[in-house]
């Protein structure tokens, strides 16, 4: 598992990006996090029985980067469709209080749910979705 440490959420992103773009056959997961002014980044173990069409972070690993940083968002890739998030998806997020990003593959976008009530940082969960806005007004022009 790759871990990096970030200065801007643009660059994270980017990793999403390139990570996600690294496997066209199954989904990929992995977490976003702060720490003392960084953005850490973290490659995810999909642990699902069927990859290709669902994600399963390991949830040891889950456990050890939420005791490190500042948990922003857990990520993973949607190799069919869109960024619109699973029912699936949105029920995790509800349930573990953890915003849920996907990444495209077929679109290039990003969305983001947040939770009815997230347990992180309100401010720094703003800033990544107004990048990942910014971002997906760049890939429509």
């Amino acid at each position: 598992m790759k871990t990096k440490k970030l200065t801007n959420i643009k660059q994270t992103l980017q990793e999403i990006a390139d990570f996600c773009e690294g496997s066209l056959m199954n989904e990929v997961c992995g977490l976003v996090g702060f720490h003392n002014e960084d953005y850490i980044f973290q490659e995810g173990k999909n642990v699902a029985s069927d990859p290709r069409h669902n994600f399963v972070l390991d949830p040891l690993q889950y456990l050890i980067f939420k005791d490190k940083y500042e948990v922003i968002t857990v990520f993973h890739s949607h190799v069919i469709g869109d960024e619109e998030p699973s029912d699936f998806d949105v029920l995790m997020s509800e349930n573990s209080c953890v915003p849920f990003s996907v990444y495209s593959l077929n679109t290039k976008k990003y969305y983001i749910h947040r939770p009815s009530q997230p347990e992180t940082d309100l401010d720094l969960l703003s800033k990544f979705e107004d990048e990942i806005a910014k971002h997906n007004i760049l890939i429509n022009d």
